[in-house]
């Protein structure tokens, strides 16, 4: 994948696929460590302890019909080819807390991306969806969650969408200024 922006898309639909409607994602960049950590949480069905480690194999996948589940693996890649590392585990009863930890001083590290159109994207796909992110770059924090919105009917209102996109590019456009 292109960019962090289109793993963490992946990871939050893999969430939404497994049942969950709450999925938490946090990005917290410490530039003194130069760490990066993103870390998608939810409360799907989540998989037995004797399957995590099978979720880093390209080949095995739960979804109906697919012989490949591509998504968590090619993330562990990017981890470990930014000197980080991927950690998956249970989210307490129910779901999966899936962290992964990348060098920000890492020649391979890839663009966050269009971060604020996936956030908005996915939140707009799956109004049904309980969906928060916490972007804490540096000094900067923000949080945006669909409770941030208002809901028309059984959908989010377009113009309160709309004001959430700019909102989290303006944020990311100072904070990475601050902390590059």
């Amino acid at each position: 994948m292109k960019d962090l922006g289109m793993h963490i898309m992946d990871l939050v639909e893999n969430a939404i696929r497994a049942g969950a409607d709450t999925v938490q994602v946090e990005v917290v960049s410490d530039p003194n460590r130069k760490e990066m950590y993103i870390t998608v949480k939810d409360n799907g069905k989540g998989v037995r302890p004797e399957e995590l480690p099978l979720l880093l194999d390209p080949f095995y996948t739960t979804k109906e019909g697919k012989k490949v589940g591509l998504g968590i693996p090619l993330f562990n890649e990017t981890c470990k080819r930014c000197g980080g590392e991927l950690v998956i585990k249970p989210n307490g009863m129910k779901g999966l807390w899936v962290q992964g930890r990348l060098l920000t001083d890492n020649i391979d590290l890839p663009p966050l991306g269009d971060l604020a159109s996936a956030i908005s994207g996915l939140m707009l796909l799956y109004p049904h969806v309980s969906i928060s992110l916490l972007l804490a770059m540096g000094k900067g924090v923000l949080t945006v969650s669909t409770k941030d919105l208002t809901k028309v009917e059984d959908s989010w209102d377009a113009k309160s969408l709309l004001d959430l996109k700019p909102k989290i590019k303006e944020f990311l456009k100072r904070t990475l200024r601050e902390v590059g």
